[in-house]
């Protein structure tokens, strides 16, 4: 029995021997033992291990007028959980439902086009006849003026006789009113005359060039960072309005019907619905959708050095490595008061730590200091932060991105 046992060991010994041979040109590797059933089943983050409901009560004037979710943004670690599934107006937290939208549909690199039109002949410097501005860019300002006003030049139009027209939806410095935009724009032509101005639907005559606007990317970093609603209406027509982003969300992000309802893409107005889950979701999403374009989610929303997070977290040591999106609803907007605030906070031991914070009521600055602390006091000590690197301040809607192309 003996010698039929050392036989065994003697063979197994040598089949093993063999077995790392085939291997040997390699790095050693650590094995470690793995849970197959664990890995079949979807990641559940175990339940947080901080009362939240408790906090609340304590510090809230209606407890039950409160959301948060606070949990890394790969399933794995919830920090804090309250009311995730009520229904709220986010205010403009629904500005991220309408960056995702937008991302996905047009790319990071859409520019928003303004055709320009000239009707006549050009002579002695003078277009002899009528010019034409037709687009809908959310952002056209004096710098993009400029920037026509050179082109034409170079065109040999520096005095118009007609008129100037732009379309119906086209709009200077964030005004509402397509006239009111194209007598604002005259004197950025830099013309050397006083045409008069006008709208209209189509325009006449040849087409000369297209100026191309700031990229969606740079477009969304703007209305983010100053939660611009005048851009988010303009950005949320290009792709449908309102009624069309909801649909979005519930085909691509399968939403329930009840749990999101959106009247503008910007988050004004009392009849918009989210929950905190749902905001959470966006933000999965959008992590995924600017993974996919090779961006980075600080590519279109605001870090702590500027906009509307200069002042919150101040007294955190992780407000350099946040970026997020506030949201005030006052009671002069219409319907009860809201602040919201969702975003990531960048760390060493857990990634990327989402966050959704809703507030209802009237008193939105009491609610601001109410979630900074809620913050503070389930992550501090918690977390390794990870702040961003400031060489410089961040510049919005720099002069390079915008082009013309010839036509």
């Amino acid at each position: 029995m003996k010698t039929y046992a050392l036989l065994i060991v003697l063979i197994l010994s040598a089949l093993f021997t063999s077995c790392v041979s085939l291997k040997g040109s390699q790095t050693p590797a650590v094995l470690i033992p793995v849970d197959i059933s664990a890995q079949e089943k979807p990641l559940v983050p175990e339940a947080p291990d901080f009362d939240a409901a408790n906090w609340f009560a304590g510090r809230a004037a209606e407890p039950e007028m409160q959301a948060a979710l606070v949990e890394t943004l790969e399933p794995g670690k919830k920090f804090a959980e309250y009311n995730t599934d009520k229904v709220f107006n986010p205010a403009s937290l629904v500005k991220l439902a309408t960056t995702f939208a937008a991302l996905k549909k047009l790319g990071a690199d859409y520019r928003f086009p303004v055709k320009i039109f000239a009707d006549g002949q050009i002579r002695s410097g003078a277009l002899e006849g009528d010019l034409y501005l037709m687009g809908e860019a959310p952002i056209f300002n004096e710098i993009s003026a400029l920037v026509v006003a050179d082109e034409l030049k170079k065109r040999g139009i520096e005095r118009v006789t007609g008129t100037v027209y732009v379309s119906p939806r086209f709009t200077f410095n964030f005004h509402e009113q397509a006239d009111e935009s194209a007598k604002l724009l005259l004197p950025n032509l830099k013309l050397k005359n006083s045409p008069k101005t006008g709208v209209v639907e189509k325009p006449s005559g040849t087409e000369l060039f297209v100026f191309k606007s700031h990229s969606l990317r740079e477009t969304l970093l703007y209305m983010n960072t100053f939660s611009s609603n005048f851009v988010a209406h303009r950005v949320g027509n290009a792709i449908g309005g309102a009624a069309q982003v909801c649909d979005f969300l519930i085909t691509e992000l399968d939403f329930a019907p009840d749990k999101v309802r959106l009247q503008t893409t910007s988050g004004l107005e009392e009849e918009n619905g989210l929950t905190a889950r749902e905001v959470l979701e966006i933000l999965r999403a959008l992590n995924t959708e600017l993974k996919r374009q090779n961006l980075n989610p600080v590519d279109v929303m605001p870090t702590a050095q500027n906009g509307t997070l200069r002042h919150r977290l101040m007294e955190t040591s992780f407000k350099m490595a946040t970026i997020g999106k506030t949201g005030t609803l006052s009671t002069s907007d219409g319907g009860i008061g809201m602040a919201s605030f969702a975003g990531l906070i960048y760390t060493k031991n857990y990634g990327a730590v989402a966050y959704v914070l809703i507030s209802q009521g009237a008193q939105t600055s009491v609610h601001k200091k109410m979630q900074d602390d809620f913050l503070k006091e389930i992550l501090e000590g918690k977390i390794e932060p990870v702040p961003f690197e400031y060489e410089t301040k961040r510049t919005l809607l720099p002069r390079t991105e915008l082009t013309i192309e010839d036509r």
